[in-house]
C-alpha cells in the first residue's frame, strides 16, 4: 500500500457541508487544496513559502439547498472529482496514477447524519472510479490523526497547531482574514482543509518508514 512511488497524492476529508482535499503534486512542490465556500468572502488565493512549496486554496459553491438529498451527494461528489481531475491532468499525470486516501465514517456510528455521510462516501468514491482513478484507500480518523499529530482523539486545534507548528505548513487563516482562529482551531472551510492535509500526511509518512524497512539489512 505504502510503496508506490506516486506522483500525486490526494487526502479527502469528506462531510455533508464542507468536504474538503489535498492534491500533492511531488515534482512540482505544490499543495493544491479545495474546499466549498462556507460565507461569501472566501475566495481563492495563492502562496509560496519559505520552504519553496507553493500552496493554492480553490473554492468551489456549494449546491443550493433545494437539491434533495440524492442530488447533493451527486453534485458534491462529481465537482469535487472533477476539480481534482482537472488539477491532476494539469500537471501532465493521468488520475489512474494518483493514489487517493479517504478519511473514513465510524462504522458503528448511527444516525441520519452518520448514513447521510457514508452514503455521501459511497458517491464519492463511486465518481472517482468512473473518473479514472484505480487505487483508492480509506484511512480511520484515529490512524491519521495519530500519524499526524501523536493523538489519535487529537482535536481540530490540536490537527490545526500540528500543521502549522511541527509540519510547517502555512498558517491560511492569514489569507482568510473573515475566519476567526479559536482555541477550537478556525472554522470551517480551513479545519476541513488541515483535516484533509492530515489524511495525506498520514500516507506520506507511512511510505517513508516502509522504504526505512526495505533499507534496512
Amino acid at each position: 500500500m505504502f510503496t508506490k512511488d506516486h506522483r500525486h497524492v490526494v487526502g479527502l476529508d469528506i462531510s455533508l457541508s464542507s468536504p474538503a482535499a489535498c492534491v500533492l503534486d511531488k515534482e512540482k512542490l505544490s499543495m493544491t487544496l479545495i474546499c466549498f465556500k462556507q460565507r461569501l468572502r472566501d475566495t481563492s488565493v495563492s502562496t509560496t513559502t519559505r520552504n519553496g512549496w507553493t500552496y493554492r486554496i480553490r473554492v468551489l459553491e456549494l449546491p443550493h439547498n433545494g437539491l434533495i438529498e440524492g442530488g447533493r451527494y451527486h453534485f458534491i461528489s462529481t465537482t469535487l472529482v472533477s476539480a481534482i481531475k482537472a488539477i491532476i491532468s494539469r500537471g501532465g499525470s493521468p488520475i489512474g496514477n494518483a493514489k487517493f486516501i479517504i478519511e473514513n465514517y465510524a462504522f458503528d456510528a448511527k444516525g441520519r447524519a452518520s448514513y447521510r455521510l457514508k452514503e455521501l462516501t459511497g458517491c464519492v468514491k463511486a465518481a472517482l472510479f468512473a473518473g479514472g482513478a484505480r487505487d483508492v484507500s480509506s484511512v480511520s480518523i484515529s490512524a491519521w490523526k495519530k500519524t499526524f499529530t501523536g493523538k489519535g482523539n487529537a482535536s481540530k486545534s490540536d490537527v490545526y497547531r500540528t500543521a502549522i507548528g511541527y509540519h510547517n505548513i502555512p498558517d491560511l487563516a492569514r489569507d482568510f482574514t473573515h475566519i476567526k482562529v479559536t482555541k477550537h482551531g478556525p472554522a470551517s472551510p480551513l479545519e476541513d482543509i488541515y483535516d484533509a492535509i492530515g489524511v495525506t500526511g498520514f500516507f506520506l509518512y507511512h511510505c517513508k518508514e516502509e522504504r526505512k524497512r526495505k533499507r534496512q539489512p
